[in-house]
């Protein structure tokens, strides 16, 4: 019983928010909808990075945004962390420096994966080499719905 009145308020909550309303273990009235990560369209933020560090330096396959999305905010978060602890006499410095090096493989696996869900190649990441134009276009790509259905890069993702 618990467990029901507690979906029930977190839905309220979420409408009142505005955000996307779900349906409860009790179910729901006419206006309830389904929520995206209970469909499975969504990865959670702990999923994706689990995903991201199990596919540590896979560049084929494909990822969601959600998947590729997260895995950025946990980058900025660990990179905020360490600049925010870095100092000469903690040594830090140096630690955060060999964490940022031991990321970059995935950041870049998960970035070329990202371009493969919109069916383009993964080299296209050196378009930030352009100067302004280039970055924007790779946002733009990055924040792209992926192709429905499978691609040349393979399946569509399951999450």
């Amino acid at each position: 019983m618990l467990l029901n009145e507690t979906n029930i308020c977190h839905s309220k909550l979420l409408r009142l928010r505005g955000f996307v309303r779900f349906r409860c273990a009790t179910g729901g009235g006419r206006n309830s909808h389904v929520s995206p990560f209970n469909r499975g369209l969504m990865m959670t933020f702990t999923e994706s990075v689990t995903s991201v560090f199990q596919k540590y330096a896979s560049f084929s396959g494909r990822a969601t945004r959600s998947e590729y999305w997260w895995f950025a905010l946990f980058s900025l978060l660990v990179q905020v962390a360490i600049g925010l602890f870095a100092d000469r006499s903690t040594g830090l410095g140096l630690a955060g420096g060999l964490i940022a090096l031991g990321m970059f493989i995935p950041s870049l696996a998960v970035s070329s994966r990202r371009l493969h869900d919109i069916d383009k190649s993964g080299w296209w990441m050196l378009i930030v080499l352009v100067p302004i134009l280039g970055g924007i276009l790779l946002l733009i790509w990055t924040c792209t719905k992926g192709s429905l259905g499978e691609n040349r890069f393979g399946p569509a993702p399951e999450k």
